[in-house]
């Protein structure tokens, strides 16, 4: 059987080359790493909405992604875009006065996050040392709401269980 399918690939030998360097161009093509690229941002518009316990993670994945893409890519093409992208990520996201507060705080609602977890999810976005002064932030935040909620709740005179 070996020897008939040898002989059958002699006669069609440069047909399947061609098909073998048409895929070969195919997978390789910018269209397709800019598909693979903008697949990512396809999968979060595919939500149908953001609630804000997953919002902080959504805004570092896109960070990361843009950041791999405009480091590691060799597309000019891909990477200018990819920097137009940014600078328009940066205007809405560059620094925690331009993010709003709420959401990031409301991530720490949520069990899974602990302060920890966002200080590094932080540190990836704006750096380590921006990150840690906006996780100062974030707790003195935190700290006030605690604060609030116990001077708005307190009761004025401490009741005993058998009054």
């Amino acid at each position: 059987m070996n020897l008939i399918v040898q002989d059958g690939l002699t006669h069609i030998g440069k047909s399947v080359d061609c098909v073998r360097a048409a895929i070969k161009y195919v997978r390789q093509s910018p269209q397709r790493r800019l598909a693979k690229f903008l697949e990512h941002f396809y999968e979060l518009t595919l939500k149908v909405y953001v609630t804000p316990n997953i919002f902080l993670d959504d805004i570092t994945s896109i960070n990361a992604a843009l950041n791999n893409c405009i480091n590691g890519v060799h597309d000019i093409i891909l990477v200018v875009m990819t920097k137009m992208m940014k600078c328009k990520f940066d205007k809405y996201y560059g620094s925690l006065e331009k993010c709003y507060m709420a959401t990031v705080v409301v991530c720490l609602f949520d069990p899974r996050n602990k302060l920890e977890y966002v200080e590094v999810l932080l540190g990836d976005v704006y750096g380590k040392v921006e990150g840690k002064s906006m996780c100062a932030m974030i707790k003195a935040s935190l700290v006030e709401l605690y604060e609030d909620y116990v001077r708005i709740h307190a009761s004025p005179e401490p009741h005993t269980l058998f009054e």
